[in-house]
């Protein structure tokens, strides 16, 4: 493990340095005493994003990273590393209904790759009384299959008013609205996020995100929020021939360099944030008290939020980051990764604005004259680390791995014409969902957290009705 100073965030090296079989028995140690003073282990929550692409390959490549990331976490299920997986979808069907597809494909493949719940649902099948026990929710599936749009969801969080004192008539649509649900339904001491489509996903990623966090869990200063980087490889899933590219465009040529100029004009706000290599990465792990007390926005400035407010309230040596290689992903389209960067420069100006900064139009001239000054040696870092690394990546993938100068050049083009057309945030549209901290003299939370765990049993047997793997 190594510690940078000078207001850096703290770098954890590659996932690969850590030692499974060492994690899962420091992990099993019963370190925490309960209510009826018995010791128990920390508990580990994973919380797994799904989408249905409109694509029919991409649906399927999909599909198979799905059962890569199940097979590899339930690994770590049977081995007691993880206490549970909450798997949420937020697709709808026609008329606005949840569309339960990709939650019948969850719990179909975990049937076939997680020992434990196999078993569960086996057992389930088997006993009269068990089956009541699911049917009134008081048995604990291992794998938990929930949709954000479930009208049963909906009366929960109306019955114990979380929708009045939110100040929504409906639960919004959004990966962070799925997410920021999740919080109160989960168990674990530690809460690990990872996203369903990446095709070599490795069980080490969940440990090198979380043991972190379990290993320094009781010291003085320790680690509440580890976040991952990687060498993103993008491909489509269109053409006879697969072709790579490199990835993670948006953090290469917009986030890195204008966090850096933030960073140098405001200290204070962003200071050390810097330091990140993936700042928008969705693979992180906080522990509970950290992620009850974030705001949630339900737009694509979600990652760099939690990061803001994770430096604020518990400092940068509380941050750490860790390595998890190279990952493959389908890439999004010129037209989403403008709309990503539009979200994510409104969040950052509505922190300017929050923090008492002045943002007139030639404050962003400046910040935006700042930032295009960086992109040209931000171009040829990347044309040089993209010569070095091609034969490895391409060794690694089987496959060609192209990188265009031109086509860097050109996105980068629609990235600042993206950023001109900013203003002000006065007319910011994006719902941003309380933390949970803050609704705790308006809701109780404790009853919340009971409903919601009896209702995602009782979801995840609903979709094992429906597949008829419990009948």
């Amino acid at each position: 493990m190594v510690v940078s100073e000078g207001g850096r965030i703290m770098d954890l090296g590659s996932f690969r340095h850590f030692d499974l079989g060492k994690c899962i028995l420091e992990k099993l140690r019963p370190r925490l005493f309960q209510l009826s003073k018995l010791p128990a282990p920390l508990a580990v929550s994973l919380v797994i994003p799904v989408k249905v692409s409109a694509d029919e390959e991409a649906r399927r490549i999909e599909r198979v990273a799905m059962r890569k990331v199940l097979s590899e976490c339930g690994w770590l299920v049977n081995r007691g590393y993880l206490d549970e997986i909450i798997v949420v979808g937020g697709t709808r069907a026609r008329g606005g209904r949840p569309d339960y597809t990709v939650l019948h494909d969850v719990v179909r493949d975990a049937y076939d790759r997680i020992t434990l719940f196999r078993r569960q649902v086996n057992f389930v099948r088997k006993y009269a009384t068990v089956r009541e026990s699911v049917d009134r929710g008081i048995f604990g599936f291992v794998l938990k299959a929930v949709h954000q749009f479930d009208a049963r969801l909906d009366s929960i969080l109306n019955i114990c008013g979380v929708k009045r004192a939110v100040g929504f008539t409906r639960i919004p649509s959004g990966k962070g609205a799925g997410l920021w649900l999740t919080i109160p339904m989960s168990i674990g001491h530690v809460l690990c996020f990872v996203d369903s489509d990446i095709p070599n996903f490795s069980k080490k990623f969940v440990v090198a995100l979380c043991h972190p966090i379990l290993r320094t869990w009781f010291l003085n200063d320790p680690i509440r929020m580890v976040k991952a980087y990687y060498t993103r490889l993008t491909f489509s899933p269109r053409g006879p021939t697969r072709k790579y590219r490199l990835g993670g465009r948006v953090t290469r040529m917009f986030m890195t360099p204008y966090m850096r100029v933030l960073c140098t004009d405001y200290p204070e706000i962003f200071g050390g944030l810097d330091s990140l290599r993936y700042p928008l990465s969705g693979e992180y792990a906080l522990r509970r008290g950290v992620i009850e007390n974030l705001r949630f926005p339900n737009d694509y400035s979600l990652e760099i939020s939690s990061l803001v407010q994770v430096r604020e309230k518990f400092g940068l040596p509380s941050m750490a980051q860790v390595s998890l290689g190279t990952i493959r992903h389908i890439g999004q389209s010129d037209l989403g990764l403008t709309k990503m960067i539009r979200q994510i420069n409104d969040h950052l100006i509505s922190v300017l604005e929050s923090k008492g900064v002045n943002v007139t139009k030639k404050t962003l001239e400046t910040i935006n004259a700042k930032y295009a000054s960086k992109v040209p040696e931000v171009l040829y870092h990347y044309e040089q680390v993209f010569r070095r690394m091609r034969p490895r990546l391409e060794g690694l993938v089987k496959s060609k791995v192209v990188y265009s100068r031109e086509v860097e050049e050109r996105t980068w083009g629609i990235f600042n014409r993206a950023l001109q057309s900013a203003g002000p945030t006065g007319q910011r549209v994006t719902t941003v969902l309380p933390a949970w901290t803050e609704l705790s003299d308006r809701v109780d939370y404790f009853t919340l957290r009971l409903w919601l765990g009896m209702w995602a049993n009782q979801s995840t047997k609903s979709r094992l009705d429906e597949v008829g793997l419990i009948r």
